[in-house]
């Protein structure tokens, strides 16, 4: 596993949150680009060259975004995918692999992935698409802490539709 000097955890810097994302792919020069595009935009970036990997690094660690490659040595990217959601893991998973056929899209996608892109891509799409799934992620969580704290129905808390 590759990851940023310092400890795993959420942290800050310059006051904002660092987001944490596990980058799984085999291929090291994606892996390399990956890392130097998405630290560039303050995430923090923990890199595996396999499946198997990401299941480990998954055992530890909570990242908040996973970008998984699927055809890699060990355990696919499918395989994670259905473990991760097998074991009920709230963690957002966008794919990105070469492979852009529309049926694997599907099978990917219903079987939990939450986005799908084909390599090669435009760095600026996927930060979007990075950003979407994030506010989605935490979206999600704010309206379930707020189902389960006592007071008024989440669809009358005028605060949530800011």
């Amino acid at each position: 596993m590759t990851e940023n000097p310092g400890r795993y955890e959420s942290g800050f810097k310059n006051g904002a949150r660092q987001f944490i994302i596990l980058v799984a792919d085999d291929d090291p020069n994606t892996r390399q680009f990956l890392i130097i595009a998405l630290k560039s935009h303050n995430f923090r970036v923990y890199t595996v060259e396999n499946g198997q990997q990401a299941i480990e690094f998954l055992q530890c660690h909570h990242p908040d975004l996973i970008i998984l490659d699927l055809m890699m040595p060990e355990m696919n990217g499918a395989q994670v995918c259905n473990w991760i959601r097998q074991r009920n893991m709230v963690v957002p998973i966008l794919v990105l692999t070469s492979y852009n056929d529309l049926a694997l899209r599907r099978s990917v996608l219903a079987s939990g992935a939450d986005d799908y892109m084909a390599k090669p891509f435009v760095i600026q799409v996927l930060l979007v698409r990075i950003q979407s799934l994030l506010i989605r992620s935490m979206t999600r969580a704010l309206v379930t802490a707020k189902q389960d704290t006592p007071g008024e129905p989440v669809e009358q808390n005028p605060n949530l539709a800011r």
